[in-house]
């Protein structure tokens, strides 16, 4: 599954200070604060989604289909 980015088009490139500066609230931070935040970002997305499977993996094993 590819990320969409808000033109609906398929993107692969990361986030960039560039691009965190267009988000609300993001608009006057400097260049070293904004690799601190994408660190954070990717490792708060990397729990979630470890959470996420970890929760599907659960449900599945407990569930029974018919």
């Amino acid at each position: 599954m590819k990320a969409i980015n808000q033109g609906g088009e398929p993107f692969n490139k990361g986030l960039t200070y560039e691009k965190l500066k267009q988000y609300k609230g993001f608009e006057n931070i400097t260049e070293e604060e904004a690799e601190e935040q994408i660190t954070i970002i990717k490792k708060l997305a990397k729990i979630l989604y470890y959470l996420y499977v970890h929760e599907e993996q659960k449900n599945k094993g407990g569930k029974d289909e018919n």
